[in-house]
C-alpha cells in the first residue's frame, strides 16, 4: 500500500542522527536477521550501483551480496538490475565468488531511454544468481534467449 504521513513501513528502522554521525556512505540498519533461506526470490533494482560508489565499496558489496545469498532458499534466485554495463571482470568481482554456491548469468539489456546527450548508459545489466551450480550453462542460455527477444524490440 501507500505510505501515509507518520506511517513506518514494516522492516524499516528510522533513527535520528546524533552529532558527529558519519555520513560518508550508506549504512545498512537491518531488522533482526531473517533466518537463512527465508526467500525464494530477491530483487535488487540498482542498489548495487549505489553501493559500488561508496568508500570501501568492495567490502560493502561483498556483505550485501553475501546477505542475499544467505537469505535465498534452496533453488532460490537473486535478480540484480544495474543501470550500468557490467564486464566479465565486474561479474567475477562482485557475484561469482567461491564462497557463494550459486550459478551466475548476466546479460545486457538495451536502455530504451538512451540518449547520448543525457550521458546515460546505453545498456543496463541484468544479473541472475541461482542457488545450485548445476544450472550455470542452462541459466545463461535461457537468459540470453530472453534478453535477445526483448532487445529485438529496440
Amino acid at each position: 500500500g501507500h505510505l501515509r504521513r507518520g506511517h513506518r513501513p514494516e522492516h524499516c528502522e528510522i533513527r535520528p542522527l546524533s552529532s558527529g554521525h558519519d555520513l560518508r556512505g550508506p549504512r545498512l540498519h537491518l531488522p533482526p536477521a531473517f533466518p537463512d533461506g527465508s526467500f525464494p526470490c530477491i530483487l535488487d533494482k540498482s542498489l548495487i550501483d549505489t553501493l559500488r560508489c561508496v568508500n570501501g565499496s568492495h567490502a560493502t558489496c561483498e556483505r550485501f551480496i553475501g546477505e542475499m545469498h544467505r537469505l535465498l532458499g534452496p533453488g532460490g534466485v537473486f535478480l540484480s538490475i544495474s543501470l550500468n554495463t557490467y564486464t566479465d571482470e565486474d561479474i567475477e568481482q562482485y557475484y561469482s565468488r567461491s564462497q557463494w554456491e550459486w550459478s551466475v548469468a548476466y546479460a545486457c539489456i538495451v536502455n530504451p531511454q538512451y540518449e547520448p546527450s543525457k550521458d546515460n548508459s546505453e545498456f543496463y545489466t541484468l544479473i541472475v544468481c541461482s542457488k545450485g551450480r548445476e544450472r550455470g550453462k542452462e541459466l545463461q542460455q535461457s537468459l540470453d534467449a530472453l534478453v535477445a527477444k526483448g532487445n529485438s524490440r529496440y
